[in-house]
């Protein structure tokens, strides 16, 4: 209530002014803001706050005293707004505050406390975790730079709950260290460090710090659930249901608990019970969290209504945690529909933020019930066979995989079909401002004033594009549809077209499932169906990676290699057809499948004559059901590229036989070639709107943990986040580059790679390398794929007869046919032909050729028939 207080303070300074200055002209401005907004105080409700809300965008604030008096009643909309569960809203208000406030360059306000802490513990609570990181920093900045260390104590704490919530629990920790020595009293800090490293599994560091912690009566509650999750860990599950029970007590006494803190403790009952197994008791504490968070919730309700949720993390909690109870109680379709409904809250938090980053987290823990939902789903399908029941799994797994990039990626082609809107045009450009300022705060050191002016910029383009998200949804709300229930029915009338086979792979954390579509039948496979057989696999993959660690390992052991390649081929249960199509996941997702064999050998054998399935069928690759059925096979006709090969001579890093490949690829199409200093970022950027195809020979690093990955210019290095900015219409992107495929795997999204950064920029055909290549066998290859390309080939043929005649080539020693020269390069997309721009002429030509020697042999037939006659 200390915001109310401010504002009642500011009325009685307005009347003062007022009264020795005359009158209220000087002020009038103000006076009207200070009005309306104690009348909402005394009275509040959602229609007078939507009411007022309304009025701010007409009333006029032209004074500084009036500006800041518009600035704290957006401030208070905020609050009041929080308190009805109108997230968006309140978020919205408070981001209006802070762009006025800082645009106008006003003072006399704590800006920092009732405005930007309230703002970044919503963004965190809405998991919006990039703009509540760089909000809590940007007024941690400010509170430096005003040496308030209580402050920037709490500042810090801020965000330890975002790198807590992020699940980098080890990032959190150092922070509330850092935090501590500011504020060495302060029990939130403390409570926090334990439960950090109780998430982390360090459980008596946990309980060290609370048997030193001496909280107060609002403090009690945090310090008791931590002790009951220490006596979860150590199944003393009585014990720590009498700790929550006492938790529950002391919130429900106070009586100033925050709905959302007794609905959390609520969930931490049920959760204990549902491990006890009992599950009634759970049921009833589920129903006590929902109408803790729902006003209108009706405690007979079993879970709540579709129209009763909202972006809310609890509700997503409380009914996963139902969904394993109607599941526990043979109740299928009740825990389907539980987990529906937490997909629905989910996807509300989804639709909320604009940023890829801040959605990652949702990614995990949808996996996670995805795999929770197959097995009911598949459990009905082998019941019944129905076809209903397919239809939700392939969905599910759908959803399951690259969900994010494919929901951007559409949003993105949306955007770009009406790129004359200047809304989107500023859309964009705000996202390029974005790309290359967290491209610079990742890269360079500043001084706390270079940082405060970056990281405010930064903060303010947050907002900014935020706001243009908003309107961007209102012009076009086709952004937000949902993608439909996939059908198996339409996937095969694809697949006839091609005559292919799809196989996707759902890898979850216990078990690993495998859909098999062919243009006639259709089969679900448990390939895995403990969390014993899913490691084995996963250990199999991981030991398969190591071969293509560097040149030597698969020549040095190759018994070795074939017997754990065969072994992965037999456990994936791969159908051997010609075209196959693959939707991989999680670690499989880095295995080259056409490198795989498919006979059992136990004597080396030369790479030519070895078993690969390479020389049994041609792979490709996609990243979900929806990209396969979205896709269509294309013909490029009278095709440009645009080729790039910085080379960079006289290095250490130079690519030597680059030029090479830049002459295979000219010989077959017409080539706009950047070499050497003409291949820098610039040159890139301003060509590639002017070619379907887009050839990349250079430098690539798949980034750590901590960097991003990037690929190489002549000039300086383009980011993952930098290509997530541009807006392409390419058709065909080859990355003839080390580890463009190599990146971060985020469970349930897939690898955050430079592949995906084009693909998220619009290019959908995307051919990369999945490790370090070499550069002479990468020169030899590309050279025979863009000639079989050349002959009318699809990519994904071209690929694979590249491969297969990169192998049968006598020039090459049997050394360098081990699959770490040539099994690199993947092809995710559709089926597409590129037509060399003579390729008419010659048609024509001949045409006319076997015209005139067919004119030429009915002539000479015609005089042997005359003689003969």
């Amino acid at each position: 209530m200390e915001i109310l207080i401010q504002i009642k303070k500011r009325i009685v300074l307005i009347l003062i002014l007022g009264i020795f200055q005359g009158g209220f002209s000087q002020n009038s401005e103000a006076e009207i803001w200070y009005q309306k907004l104690d009348s909402i105080t005394i009275n509040p409700s959602l229609e007078s706050l939507q009411s007022l809300e309304s009025q701010l965008q007409n009333l006029k604030a032209t004074s500084p005293e009036a500006k800041l008096a518009k600035v704290i009643t957006y401030c208070n909309l905020g609050y009041y707004y929080q308190k009805y569960n109108e997230l968006p809203q309140a978020i919205s208000c408070y981001e209006k505050a802070k762009e006025l406030f800082f645009k106008n360059k006003l003072s006399n306000y704590d800006i920092v406390e009732y405005c930007l802490k309230p703002l970044g513990n919503l963004y965190t609570q809405s998991n919006a975790f990039t703009e509540a990181e760089n909000t809590i920093k940007d007024y941690i900045i400010l509170v430096q730079k005003q040496k308030n260390k209580i402050q920037e104590a709490s500042g810090l704490l801020n965000l330890s709950i975002v790198y807590k919530s992020k699940g980098n629990y080890d990032k959190a920790i150092v922070v509330l260290n850092q935090a501590l020595k500011l504020d060495s009293k302060n029990n939130l800090i403390k409570l926090q460090l334990a439960e950090n490293y109780i998430k982390k599994g360090d459980f008596n560091e946990a309980k060290n710090i609370l048997k030193q912690l001496n909280s107060n009566q609002l403090q009690q509650p945090k310090k008791l659930l931590l002790e009951a999750a220490i006596r979860i860990h150590e199944s003393q599950f009585f014990k720590a249901e009498e700790i929550i029970s006492n938790a529950i007590h002391i919130l429900e006494k106070t009586g100033r608990t925050h709905p959302r803190e007794l609905a959390k403790t609520y969930y931490k009952l049920a959760q204990v019970q549902y491990f006890q197994n009992k599950l009634k008791e759970a049921q009833k504490n589920i129903q006590q969290v929902y109408k803790s968070l729902i006003p209108n919730f009706k405690i007979n309700q079993e879970s709540p209504d579709i129209s009763q949720l909202y972006e809310e993390n609890t509700l997503i909690d409380a009914l996963d945690l139902q969904a394993k109870i109607f599941k526990k109680q043979n109740h299928a379709i009740k825990a389907l529909a539980c987990y529906q409904k937490a997909n629905h809250v989910s996807s509300l938090l989804l639709a909320f933020t604009p940023f890829w980053q801040s959605k990652l987290n949702f990614q995990t823990n949808r996996k996670n019930r995805f795999e929770e939902m197959l097995v009911l789903v598949i459990n009905e399908f082998k019941k019944n066979r129905d076809s209903f029941w397919f239809n939700k799994a392939i969905t599910i797994d759908a959803q399951s995989k690259s969900f994010i990039i494919t929901q951007d990626r559409k949003i993105n082609q949306i955007l770009i079909r009406n790129k004359k809107d200047k809304v989107v045009q500023s859309y964009f450009l705000v996202a390029s401002k974005i790309a290359f300022i967290n491209s610079k705060l990742n890269q360079e050191k500043f001084n706390i004033d270079s940082l405060l002016n970056l990281q405010n910029k930064y903060s303010s383009l947050l907002t900014q594009q935020r706001a243009l998200f908003s309107q961007l949804k209102e012009k076009y709300p086709e952004i937000l549809t949902s993608n439909k229930t996939i059908k198996v029915s339409s996937i095969q009338e694809k697949l006839k077209k091609s005559n292919s086979v799809l196989v996707s792979y759902f890898f979850g954390t216990n078990q690993i499932f495998q859909f098999v579509i062919e243009p006639y039948k259709y089969e679900i496979n448990v390939i895995a169906n403990t969390k014993t057989e899913r490691n084995a696999v996963f250990e199999n993959c991981v030991t398969i990676n190591g071969f293509f660690e560097n040149a030597s390992e698969i020549n040095n052991n190759p018994i070795k290699y074939y017997e754990q390649t065969y072994k992965l081929f037999r456990a994936l249960n791969l159908p051997v057809k010609q075209n196959l199509i693959i939707i991989p996941d999680g670690i499989l997702s880095f295995i080259p499948f056409d490198a795989l064999l498919t006979k059992e050998l136990t004597t080396i054998k030369p790479y030519e004559k070895t078993p690969f399935l390479v020389h049994s069928l041609n792979v490709s690759y996609q990243l979900s059901f929806y990209d396969f059925i979205l896709g269509n096979e294309q013909q490029i006709k009278n095709a440009k590229i645009l080729a790039v090969f910085p080379q960079f001579k006289n290095t250490a890093k130079e690519l030597s036989f680059s030029l090479e490949e830049a002459a295979g690829i000219k010989k077959n199409y017409k080539t706009k070639i950047l070499k050497n200093e003409e291949a820098n970022t610039n040159n890139f950027l301003n060509e590639l709107p002017n070619y379907p195809i887009v050839h990349l020979s250079t430098h690539a690093h798949g980034g750590t943990f901590i960097t991003s990955p990037q690929i190489e210019f002549i000039d300086k290095k383009i980011s993952l986040d930098q290509l997530y900015s541009l807006q392409l219409d390419t058709k065909l992107v080859i990355l003839s580059a080390c580890e463009t495929g190599v990146g971060k795997l985020i469970k349930g999204e897939g690898v955050f790679n430079l592949a995906r950064g084009f693909t998220y920029a619009g290019a959908n055909n995307i051919l990369f390398s999945l490790w370090n290549v070499n550069d002479k066998a990468t020169a030899l290859l590309m050279n025979k794929f863009y000639l079989a390309l050349s002959k009318r080939n699809t990519t994904s043929q071209s690929l694979a007869l590249a491969k297969r005649n990169y192998l049968k080539d006598n020039t090459i020693s049997n050394s360098k046919k081990s699959p770490f020269y040539w099994a690199s390069f993947v092809y995710y997309g559709e089926a597409i032909r590129v037509i060399p721009n003579n390729t008419a002429l010659y048609y024509w030509v001949f045409s006319i050729l076997g015209v005139l020697l067919i004119v030429l042999l009915i002539r000479k037939l015609k005089k042997l028939f005359d003689k003969q006659s």
